[in-house]
Order: structure tokens, then sequence, then C-alpha cells
């Protein structure tokens, strides 16, 4: 799965605080987008930018790698949930939208032995069933195994 990651500068001019934003910068993640690579790539264009002293907050969204990632910049600014990415959880959950697939205690405790690298696993992406993946599979319905997951709230809920 690609993934994107946008850098915002949102600013005001002179003292009329008339609030500008303007996008400084923006990548794309095709392999594994994972906390260490994240922060790599973000320390490398704020220095390319030359606006880490300027930086006041950090908007992101919920997941540990976003959090390990930012904290790892050592900017000893504020990180702010992004409100919209947190409304659009909320709607695909309520939906129904994304299904994860229910891991057994036995899954889990060997996914977290196989970790290799040092840092902490993440939710893989193949875990995540999207809305045209589960509206193309006839054979699977909502149940068997499967549940509801919201990341940034930390709760499961068992499909019915």
């Amino acid at each position: 799965m690609r993934c994107f990651l946008v850098i915002t500068g949102h600013y005001f001019i002179g003292n009329k605080f008339d609030l500008q934003s303007t996008v400084l910068s923006s990548c794309t993640f095709n392999k594994q987008h994972i906390d260490l690579e994240i922060s790599r790539t973000l320390q490398n264009k704020l220095k390319e930018l030359n606006i880490s002293q300027k930086i006041v907050a950090v908007t992101c969204d919920g997941r540990k790698n976003m959090i390990r990632a930012i904290d790892d910049l050592d900017l000893n600014v504020k990180r702010v949930w992004c409100a919209a990415h947190r409304r659009h959880l909320t709607v695909t959950n309520g939906f129904g939208l994304w299904i994860v697939k229910k891991h057994t205690d036995e899954e889990k405790f060997s996914e977290e032995n196989d970790n290799t690298d040092g840092t902490a696993n993440d939710q893989e992406e193949e875990d995540v069933l999207y809305i045209e993946e589960f509206e193309n599979n006839n054979e699977m319905g909502i149940s068997g195994g499967l549940e509801l997951f919201d990341e940034s709230m930390g709760t499961n809920r068992a499909a019915e």
C-alpha cells in the first residue's frame, strides 16, 4: 500500500492574524512506513526546509508509528491529534467499513517474538480489509473471527 506524508505550514501574515496554509513538502512511502523511516524522512525534510526552529505544534493521526516518529524528532513541541482523522475513524468504525482480522493470543505471542528490528510491532496493513475488498468478497460475512478496531481509541468490538 502506498502511503503519503505531507508537511503543511500554517502561519499568520502581519499583525492582522490572516491565517495562511501552504503545503511545504510531500512524499510517498512505497515500503513499510515504520516510525524510524517516518522520523528520518521528516528530519530530512525539516532540515531541507530550514524550519525546525519555527515549529510550534505537530498535527498527526494517533497511530503508534506516527507518535513515535514525532517524539523521536526531539522538537519539544505539542503533538495534536488530527480532528478530521478522528472523525473519519469514528464514521468508518461506526459503519463497520474497516474490518480487522481477529488474532488469537498464540498468533500475537509469535508476532511479538518475531520482532527483530528493535521497534514495537504496528498492526500490519494486510490485516485491514478496506470496504472495496469487503464488498468484493462474497464468501466472507462480518462474523467468523473478525472485529472492528479503532487503534486511536484502543477499542475492539466483535462483529456480529
